[in-house]
């Protein structure tokens, strides 16, 4: 039996940030991954080794130096659309509710606002918030605040779902 093709794919990724009058700052080094269908992957490694790049490359949110990365074979340029991100840092807009949080991402994708408000609040309930969608983010525990980009995240149905240590918060 022949394994599906891959949805996503790195090959000689390398990512390098710039410091002043010192070179580059190599963080990732030759990365080859595939991410077929229905895989769940796990990344693990000790601080600073790079794993939250590797995720915003996937991402498309960083570039590669070197290498490319590959979505259905086809070369990303720019952001994946077919991904979304929970963020370690929980990303939540801090003026907006968790209702208009959750939303915020459907409505960027330019859906029916009924449709908007239906899987806003299916997110919403999915991840235990309902009660707390007209609270702000400053009202709420960390484990809420991350709860919420789950929600944000489960939201949009992606095909990839990238996560960020989205479980560090959540006891909080």
């Amino acid at each position: 039996m022949n394994a599906p093709s891959p949805i996503l794919e790195l090959k000689g990724v390398a990512v390098r940030f710039p410091r002043p009058r010192q070179a580059p700052l190599r963080v990732l080094e030759d990365v080859h991954l595939q991410v077929r269908p229905d895989e769940i992957i796990c990344i693990i490694g000790p601080n600073g080794s790079g794993k939250s790049t590797l995720l915003r490359v996937m991402a498309g949110l960083v570039a590669p130096a070197a290498g490319e990365v590959r979505h259905h074979r086809k070369k990303l340029e720019g952001l994946n659309p077919d991904t979304a991100m929970v963020f370690q840092s929980f990303a939540l807009i801090p003026w907006m509710t968790v209702e208009e949080n959750v939303k915020m991402v459907l409505r960027a994708r330019d859906l029916k606002e009924e449709d908007v408000a239906v899987k806003a609040s299916q997110a919403i309930q999915r991840m235990g918030l309902e009660g707390f969608e007209e609270a702000f983010p400053r009202e709420l525990s960390r484990g809420s605040k991350q709860r919420v980009g789950m929600a944000r995240a489960f939201a949009l149905e992606p095909e990839i779902m990238l996560m960020d240590e989205p479980f560090s918060q959540v006891g909080a």
